[in-house]
């Protein structure tokens, strides 16, 4: 069933309610404990908004080295940092990463659907059977910091719809994902490599992936979808 805009709204809101924030003190506190890795299995952080202006009394969850795993983000706002985070069988579907990094991080079987991510350095992260169906990977080729991920890995990851806007891939591995009606522009595939990988549609600027490497099919370029 799809949720309502107003049931967004209700579950972002409730993280600002004094008695939901005492119901949760002890995930908040685990949150802000940067002495340990946060581990967590099977938590409900839906509407969640961390290291935002936004959230002051949650600025300091970083989320480093953190082991996650079944956990709710959907409609979450995050600008932690994921460095050498394991992810695994995580939602974060409509929810927007943005200044973020996830440098190192190693992400499993989680979904990424109509997820922003904007503006995040992923640099080494593997991505295992991951959906970034709707997805949005924006950033901007002339910032003062990069976004993208060099050297970052993707395998068997399902890119339908996504978009790739201003962001860096050099020397990133995609190894038998799947790209349909995926739209890339302004962006910096260099020495990248797609290896088995399938694409349907969409439109590629010929400028962004002049110098990757394809092993097997290749994406339909702007020039020739027009």
């Amino acid at each position: 069933m799809a949720i309502t805009t107003k049931e967004i709204g209700e579950l972002r809101r409730r993280w600002k309610r004094e008695n939901y924030r005492i119901d949760r003190q002890d995930l908040i506190d685990t949150l802000l404990d940067t002495a340990t890795p946060v581990e967590l299995r099977g938590t409900d952080l839906a509407g969640v908004a961390l290291n935002i202006t936004a959230a002051p009394e949650l600025w300091s969850a970083w989320m480093r080295g953190s082991h996650l795993e079944r956990v709710d983000f959907r409609f979450a706002r995050l600008g932690s940092t994921f460095n050498d985070a394991t992810i695994s069988a995580c939602d974060f579907t409509r929810s927007t990463i943005e200044r973020a990094t996830m440098l190192g991080a190693r992400v499993i079987d989680t979904l990424f659907v109509e997820t922003k991510i904007r503006h995040v350095l992923m640099d080494r992260a593997v991505f295992d059977h991951c959906t970034f169906a709707g997805a949005h990977f924006e950033g901007s080729l002339r910032a003062t910091t990069t976004s993208g991920g060099r050297g970052v890995v993707f395998r068997g990851c399902d890119f339908e719809g996504a978009r790739f806007t201003g962001q860096q891939w050099r020397q990133a591995a995609f190894v038998d994902c799947r790209f349909r009606h995926t739209v890339v522009t302004q962006s910096d595939f260099g020495a990248a490599t797609f290896s088995q990988c399938r694409f349907e549609g969409g439109s590629w600027d010929p400028d962004s992936i002049s110098r990757a490497r394809f092993d097997g099919e290749q994406p339909r370029v702007r020039s020739e979808a027009h």
